[in-house]
């Protein structure tokens, strides 16, 4: 069997945690180990954990200084789990897995696998309530359900869901080279490195219960227009996509197409001049097909915050 290692970063998520836990080591046809990082919790969270450890269950308990946020506690667990995994899974610590989540995911992969050729799998949710009543099936709803997910895409409008990811250690291994103080979100890394050097593969037979709640860090139910708008003045508005492509330029430009490298070049230089923004959009306008990210791009460019 495959060995696995499943990455959950936990903050105060004594109440449903012991079902997410129940949920992963139900897991079908897999060796796993769970790795987390508690981002200083108050309640019981890390004793529910060791109490889990307790029993039998692989789990290697790590604490971030004080409280670091989501995104740099999986980053964290990314660069320190060992590479000797087979495959790595991001897991939320309120949500539930069907026990085929895994196998599922590393069939598809292993489908495409060869060689050294960095694959990211994800797929759509099962959207429920916090009783876990089903309200509807959809991925992300500004997310672009596709199966072919291009490099382009992937840097201007990150379509995954993080806590469906599971990836490959040829993946894992190019994400560790990526120094932690340039890296915007785990999963919008894991998306573009995949995409520019391998394939990201989507799926849209939900294996997980993204289970909706008051206290959701995000959540499918959050992005009203109201909380779109805010969401986007709060962090859309900071040059993400920039940072992002100049951190590939830097770190891996001798290793893109000569495409993407041209790609990469016209987004880091469209604020030169009017020519060179004209020429960002007439490349996204012909390259780009889905409407969304075309409509995204183009205002983040005319507000000069790509």
């Amino acid at each position: 069997m495959n060995n696995v290692a499943v990455l959950l970063s936990t903050y105060n998520g004594e109440k449903y945690l012991r079902e997410l836990l129940d949920s992963v080591f139900s897991q079908k046809d897999v060796n796993l180990t769970l790795f987390v990082c508690d981002d200083g919790s108050s309640d019981k969270t890390v004793e529910i954990l060791e109490e889990y450890k307790k029993k039998g269950f692989p789990i290697d308990i790590s604490s971030g200084e004080g409280n670091l946020g989501y995104a740099k506690s999986f980053s964290i667990l990314i660069q320190n789990v060992p590479s000797t995994f087979d495959y790595y899974a991001c897991c939320d610590q309120d949500d539930v897995w069907l026990p085929n989540k895994l196998s599922d995911a590393i069939s598809e992969i292993q489908k495409v696998e060869k060689d050294d050729k960095p694959i990211l799998f994800h797929t759509s949710c099962i959207i429920t309530d916090e009783n876990l009543k089903e309200i509807t099936r959809d991925s992300h709803p500004h997310y672009s359900r596709q199966t072919d997910t291009r490099f382009e895409e992937s840097l201007l409008m990150t379509n995954i869901n993080g806590c469906t990811a599971v990836f490959n250690n040829a993946l894992k291994n190019l994400y560790t080279k990526v120094p932690m103080n340039r890296i915007i979100g785990h999963d919008f890394t894991l998306c573009t490195l995949a995409s520019a050097f391998g394939e990201v593969i989507f799926s849209d037979n939900s294996a997980i219960y993204y289970r909706q709640h008051k206290n959701n860090s995000f959540g499918y139910f959050k992005y009203s227009l109201l909380r779109s708008l805010k969401n986007f003045f709060k962090h859309e508005t900071k040059s993400l996509r920039t940072h992002e492509a100049k951190m590939i330029k830097d770190l891996f430009y001798d290793k893109l197409s000569d495409h993407n490298k041209y790609f990469i070049d016209l987004v880091l230089n469209y604020k030169q001049n009017g020519k060179s923004k004209r020429a960002l959009k007439r490349y996204i306008k012909k390259n780009i097909k889905n409407k969304t990210v075309r409509t995204y791009s183009y205002l983040l460019i005319n507000l000069g915050k790509l």
